[in-house]
């Protein structure tokens, strides 16, 4: 085979290695080849260490974000709570004797205050997305 042909045409690439390897020298107080290579890939592994890093904040931030909102069912929680709210309040008040004293129309107004005075002390009753309330803290 052609085996003269491959020894030929490294030769020259050789060479020019060989020459740009000793370019500079320690004493002349230049940096040399090698420095430079090792100071350049310490800085590229340095940048992609630190790309990496920032990455994968942000990829976890999405991810957390993300399971927090399909945990929530997209705000559906808040309307469950409201529900338990008022089915705990009516039936503590159903079974109170004091409660039974009182006339139709003053048991749905106290009904109606202590439901809502609950759900304003738990911020279910604010009109927010949950975006919103996700950008301004979790509750």
């Amino acid at each position: 085979m052609n085996n003269d042909r491959g020894k030929v045409a490294l030769a020259p690439i050789i060479a020019r290695i060989n020459t740009s390897w000793d370019h500079g020298s320690r004493s002349s107080g230049r940096l040399g080849r090698t420095e430079e290579v090792s100071f350049s890939t310490f800085v590229r592994v340095g940048r992609y260490t630190l790309t990496r890093r920032v990455v994968l904040f942000f990829t976890m931030v999405v991810g957390v974000y993300l399971t927090i909102s399909i945990a929530n069912m997209g705000g559906y929680v808040d309307t469950i709570m409201k529900a338990e709210i008022r089915e705990n309040f009516t039936m503590a008040m159903m079974g109170s004797k004091g409660f039974q004293k009182i006339s139709p129309d003053a048991r749905a107004t106290l009904l109606e205050a202590t439901i809502a005075q609950d759900e304003n002390r738990l911020g279910l009753n604010t009109p927010s997305s949950f975006a919103a309330s996700a950008t301004l803290g979790m509750r």
